[in-house]
């Protein structure tokens, strides 16, 4: 039922010399008495198969299978267990490829609680450059998906002047040293890239970092705005949250960037590394999208973004990308 401006009208007429309350009494009762005063249809739609696997040079194929759900019941998602996954390298199928549960320790809340994935994996099969791969899904409640994918050459980087060049410039109290390089796109078309800056020491893991810039080429394809600014365009970006550009702008294939990282990064008992990726367009276009989602997430106020998938009459990723490894030099 549907309460507009001429019920409200009756009501108030009705009770014209009353006092004010029984006026306002009337109204709310008016209003309350529509069983549906606000209908929301929200439409659903069947569930499909949600694929998702991105793999790099000679690295082991992991698959994650599960469904798809309308809003409001993401309880009803879950991982499949028994489906028939089927993978093609250059048109000959991949005999290795088995269901596989896999426990890991994990820390929740301080306290250490086993986790339990499961995921379709080679044993031996580990994927290649250049090498065309095809995937099909099937589920007997799900209608059948499949995907197509590939990993691109890894692009060509190098330092420049690191002997010559020692510009220190000075951000809110901290020193950031300039480091030079250039990249030579290997990709005869477009090339879609991302950028991550990771330090360590030499028997321990690496973490991700970040870096000031004031290239054009980032800032035009960055998501996310820090909001850590020092004049001009340049900003502090986060390679935890993915820096990514492609070739759009460059001159030619090749292009000189410009990073500063904090000179503590770069002393002799650290390791400072550099890592360009170099992305099929599926890849780049997921996950742009997805950062993108989880940008907007939570505000009513701004259109939802869907998700870039290459899986056909499904949802999810299967892909590739090659990585580059500059270590910077003691």
């Amino acid at each position: 039922m549907y309460i507009g401006f001429e019920e409200l009208s009756k009501s108030a007429e009705l009770l014209k010399g009353r006092p004010i309350l029984l006026v306002f009494i009337a109204i709310v009762y008016t209003l309350t008495a529509c069983k549906n005063g606000l209908e929301l249809e929200i439409t659903s739609n069947p569930p499909h198969l949600v694929v998702n696997g991105v793999f790099t040079s000679d690295s082991l194929f992991q698959i994650e299978v599960s469904n798809s759900s309308n809003p409001g019941q993401s309880s009803q998602i879950r991982f499949l267990e028994d489906c028939d996954v089927r993978l093609w390298q250059n048109g000959k199928e991949v005999e290795d490829i088995e269901s596989i549960f896999e426990t890991k320790v994990v820390m929740v809340n301080g306290d250490p609680q086993d986790v339990v994935r499961h995921y379709y994996g080679t044993q031996t099969t580990v994927a290649r450059e250049g090498v065309e791969y095809e995937i099909e899904v099937s589920h007997g409640d799900y209608e059948a998906v499949s995907a197509n994918a590939f990993i691109p050459f890894p692009a060509d980087i190098q330092w420049l002047n690191l002997t010559t060049n020692n510009e220190i410039i000075d951000m809110n109290g901290k020193a950031y040293r300039k480091l030079s390089f250039q990249l030579q796109n290997n990709v005869s078309q477009m090339g879609y890239f991302a950028i991550q800056a990771l330090y360590g020491n030499a028997n321990g893991s690496k973490e991700r970092i970040k870096f000031y810039a004031n290239d054009p080429i980032f800032s035009e394809n960055q998501i996310f705005d820090e909001g850590d600014r020092t004049g001009g365009q340049g900003r502090i970006y986060d390679t935890n949250k993915g820096v990514f550009f492609s070739s759009e702008a460059f001159s030619g294939q090749q292009h000189v960037f410009d990073i500063f990282v904090e000179t503590h990064y770069l002393h002799s008992n650290n390791v400072f590394e550099l890592r360009v990726l170099t992305f099929s367009y599926e890849l780049y276009a997921y996950s742009t999208s997805l950062l993108l989602q989880q940008s907007v997430s939570g505000n009513p106020f701004v259109e939802p973004v869907q998700v870039y998938s290459n899986i056909q009459k499904g949802y999810g990723i299967f892909s590739g990308y090659s990585i580059s490894v500059l270590p910077f030099p003691h």
